[in-house]
């Protein structure tokens, strides 16, 4: 038999691909012999797959032919040939420790495939759809957030709009749980060596000559941020940046800095 496993977050980094294929004599297998051989392909991807115990951490959700079991699988769940396992790992990674319920909740999940936006000019030329040629500020942040959006669709969210624009968020979105999460929608630029992806995290208030920067804390709950370079949507716990400007390393720094580094990868939607 065989099992098709679909891998997400850090996991996917270690082992350097998101689909993998895992043969077996026998006619059915439990999630626990799976995970078993994935480490023994792949012994780096332990602490990813697996907590200090040998169980599933608690930020992580496996779905198994796109559906997610109830109740949830553990390790002892039978799996059958050209079954499909994908196991969906928390965006900020995340350590089993003890966590409030509320508290292991706020972890997003999330899936799909990446999807990336290109413009083709000479195909808009010879069909009749070229645009006016402006872009400015409001542009950016319109196409960041038709592309974020896109992409919450993709992954099985709800996305709902807030009425009127007095809110210090963009948009609602309601995951698997139907819990609910406020986003704020950002644009990200690549900096000049091309290896951290920078994005504020506050905005303007200006009062006459007065120009003060404006947090989100409390305000909303995640960033969820656009590269048009990259075409990548990366969402980022409020809390776990600054209230100003805050970056995600794309590429190892000169002195190959690893303590307290926030990569891109592991936040990537």
């Amino acid at each position: 038999m065989q099992v098709g496993i679909a891998l997400y977050g850090a996991a996917r980094v270690v082992i350097g691909q998101q689909q993998i294929d895992i043969a077996f004599d026998s006619p059915s297998v439990t999630l626990g012999e799976v995970l078993e051989r994935i480490i023994a392909l792949y012994p780096r991807a332990r602490p990813y797959l697996l907590d200090e115990s040998g169980r599933l951490p608690l930020y992580m959700r496996v779905l198994i032919n796109e559906v997610r079991p109830d109740p949830d699988a553990t390790s002892a769940t039978l799996l059958h040939d050209q079954d499909r396992v994908a196991f969906l790992v928390a965006i900020a990674g995340g350590e089993r420790c003890e966590l409030a319920v509320e508290d292991t909740n706020k972890w997003l999940l999330l899936r799909g495939i990446r999807h990336h936006f290109i413009i083709d000019k000479q195909k808009e030329k010879l069909v009749g759809l070229i645009g006016k040629g402006r872009y400015d500020s409001n542009n950016k942040g319109e196409i960041s957030e038709s592309a974020i959006v896109t992409r919450f669709l993709q992954c099985g969210y709800v996305v709902l709009m807030p009425y009127g624009g007095n809110q210090r968020y963009d948009l609602v979105i309601e995951d698997a749980d139907a819990q609910f999460w406020r986003i704020q929608c950002k644009s990200a630029w690549i900096d000049e060596d091309g290896t951290v992806l920078k994005f504020d995290t506050a905005n303007h208030n200006v009062t006459g000559k007065k120009r003060d920067w404006r947090h989100y804390c409390g305000h909303c709950d995640y960033f969820a941020i656009y590269s048009t370079e990259l075409g990548k949507v990366y969402l980022v716990p409020v809390d776990d940046v600054g209230t100003t400007r805050a970056h995600l390393r794309l590429e190892p720094s000169k002195n190959r800095q690893e303590k307290n580094v926030r990569w891109a990868r592991d936040y990537e939607v």
